[in-house]
C-alpha cells in the first residue's frame, strides 16, 4: 500500500494502472483495501497532494 500511495503521489497514472502496477485485479478492489487500509479512498489522495 506504500507503494500505491507513492504511485498516486508522484505519478500522473489513473487509479486503475496504479491498482494493476501493485496486482490487483481492478480499481474497486483496490479501492476497498486503499480505503480500508488508509481511511480514505485513493483518489482523494491524489486530490489532497495535488491542493498542497
Amino acid at each position: 500500500m506504500e507503494r500505491a500511495r507513492r504511485l498516486l503521489r508522484d505519478s500522473p497514472d489513473s487509479v486503475l494502472d496504479v491498482a494493476l502496477q501493485v496486482v490487483y485485479q481492478s480499481a474497486s478492489a483496490f479501492g476497498a483495501a486503499y480505503r480500508l487500509h488508509f481511511g480514505h479512498a485513493p483518489s482523494a489522495a491524489r486530490g489532497r497532494v495535488r491542493r498542497a
